[in-house]
């Protein structure tokens, strides 16, 4: 994630397009995540609409980690 970002879109951002809400998600870790608990903090954009289909490519195209999700919404990590 390149820090010039985070001043810029603070956590709670919430832009939408078409029938897709997206929302800036910054987490403070402060055990850290089960695999890496040196990592403190999780940045992330929140993804939700009602066209399970849609949300279905999304996940599919989408070549980073996913750390919550079901067939409306999930938070994709940015690295």
């Amino acid at each position: 994630m390149p820090d010039e970002l985070k001043p810029v879109l603070p956590t709670g951002f919430t832009f939408s397009y078409k029938n897709v809400q997206y929302r800036w998600a910054h987490y403070y870790l402060p055990a850290g995540l089960p695999g890496h608990p040196d990592q403190l903090e999780l940045l992330g954009v929140e993804v939700k609409s009602d066209d399970a289909s849609l949300m279905a490519t999304i996940r599919g195209l989408y070549r980073g980690s996913i750390a919550f999700g079901t067939s409306t919404q999930m938070t994709l990590v940015v690295d």
